[in-house]
């Protein structure tokens, strides 16, 4: 379960749970003002908190609504009391002429971009607990990636064990057997075949886009994979995308392992076919595909938590996947918003699944993961990748073979701040992904820069 480096703001989460009466919301750090010098100043009060709306901005509310989670049963009510509570803040944002105003329900709070002037005066709000700037979260989104032309190499033998012989198939490319998820006759111990496929279980991923269509991710009935796939970054769901974390979030989980695909010529060219079939851990659950990253390079706080919020309160999802995370130091006990969300999403009854982090097996664990309440995944090897593809100098005539299921050198796998460390590891060392091999998903080619069906 990759990450990025991606730096996430960390607003501290001030523990409040003070129910404020609605009269006490509606524009209180200007009434004074209003009613000393009447309505004429209050109007020139708010053309001055109009000026220069630039600053984004996550506007936290005291009530948090903790007693009404937002479950499928409760969501009526919470959604109609986080309105109520909401209801003089948005009227405050809309005359002061706020932009991009959404409102959550997952946790009482709404994003906007305000003046300067406005993010002050909704510091004074009473029914206010904290007004956090919306700060962008980069990362390499391979815009600027420039594909090599194929060199000329001489075809080498594998590795013994890399590739089945005689053209036969395997599995991607070991990983769902070294975990006992299946096997390649889909007989013996492994949990598909005693029955356990994810079936009637829905899983959000929160990555960047990726093709719902592609062939893979399509069962045998016709019946695609994704129920449900939407954009946040607002570049929309057909433009162009990195595409690597999130074919193989949506690989892992879900891949249907109908199709083949000769990986012989994807790095080092191999003198012989490299059949695999890529085949998820639940190929019976249902996806849904949240894209934040888009194509722009960044994304915002406030992004995460649409993300989740809709995850939760739209298509109430069983499992939230997240692949993204931090190493603030110190890594503060208080709560951020982003574990504020998650909690709320645990609350309502989803599982929070967050990456440890790619900080290497010695240093500490990174946030969101370290939130006691998710559980924290870190990433063991599988090298078989590594030995189809020349990776790493794998097929130097020297090795004689590979040693899977360490802590990968790439994953966080130490311990936190307060001395806890990471809940589960699983294979995540360069698993092979599906693809769609367009130009407009720019991990879907070969180390050589030609287009592929498949990722490493």
């Amino acid at each position: 379960m990759p990450e990025g480096d991606q730096m996430r703001l960390r607003g501290l989460l001030r523990a409040t749970a003070i129910a404020v009466p609605a009269a006490l919301v509606a524009l209180s750090a200007t009434a004074g003002a209003q009613a000393a010098t009447g309505a004429g100043a209050g109007l020139d009060h708010a053309a001055k908190l109009s000026a220069k709306v630039t600053d984004k901005v996550i506007i936290l509310l005291k009530d948090q609504l903790t007693a009404i989670p937002d479950t499928p049963a409760d969501a009526a009510t919470r959604a109609a009391d986080v309105r109520s509570l909401q209801r003089g803040v948005l009227a405050q944002l809309a005359a002061t002429h706020a932009r991009d105003v959404k409102s959550l329900s997952l946790i009482n709070a709404v994003t906007a971009t305000v003046s300067p002037a406005e993010a002050a005066t909704l510091h004074a709000n009473p029914a206010v607990s904290e007004v956090v700037p919306d700060l962008p979260i980069p990362v390499d989104s391979g815009l600027n990636l420039k594909y090599a032309q194929p060199a000329k190499v001489k075809a080498i033998k594998p590795l013994p064990g890399a590739c089945a012989p005689d053209g036969r198939v395997q599995l991607d490319p070991e990983a769902i057997e070294n975990i006992h998820a299946a096997t390649q006759s889909g007989k013996g111990e492994s949990a598909q075949a005693l029955g356990y496929t994810g079936a009637g279980v829905k899983v959000a991923f929160i990555a960047d886009g990726l093709d719902i269509n592609n062939p893979d991710f399509i069962r045998a009935n016709g019946q695609h994979v994704f129920v449900d796939y939407q954009d946040f970054s607002g570049a929309g769901t057909n433009f162009p995308t990195d595409g690597a974390e999130a074919f193989l979030d949506a690989s892992s989980i879900a891949a249907q392992g109908r199709h083949v695909y000769n990986v012989a010529n994807y790095g080092t060219r191999l003198d012989e076919k490299c059949n695999i079939r890529i085949l998820g851990v639940a190929p019976g659950a249902s996806l849904v595909g949240l894209n934040v990253f888009g194509f722009t390079g960044v994304a915002y706080s406030s992004v995460y938590l649409e993300a989740i919020n809709y995850a939760v309160t739209v298509d109430h999802v069983n499992v939230i996947n997240e692949s993204f995370g931090s190493n603030p130091f110190p890594d503060e006990a208080n709560l951020d918003l982003t574990d504020l969300a998650n909690n709320a999403a645990i609350k309502a009854g989803v599982t929070v699944v967050v990456a440890a982090g790619d900080s290497g097996p010695t240093n500490t664990l990174g946030s969101p993961a370290t939130d006691p309440e998710v559980i924290s995944a870190g990433a063991t090897t599988t090298y078989r990748g590594y030995a189809q593809t020349g990776l790493g100098g794998v097929t130097n005539p020297l090795v004689k073979g590979w040693l899977d299921n360490n802590i990968s050198a790439i994953s966080s796998g130490g311990f936190d701040q307060s001395g806890a460390t990471v809940d589960v590891v699983a294979p995540g060392d360069l698993n092979w992904a599906l693809c769609t091999p367009k130009y407009q998903y720019f991990a879907c080619t070969t180390f050589l820069g030609k287009l592929s069906p498949v990722e490493l």
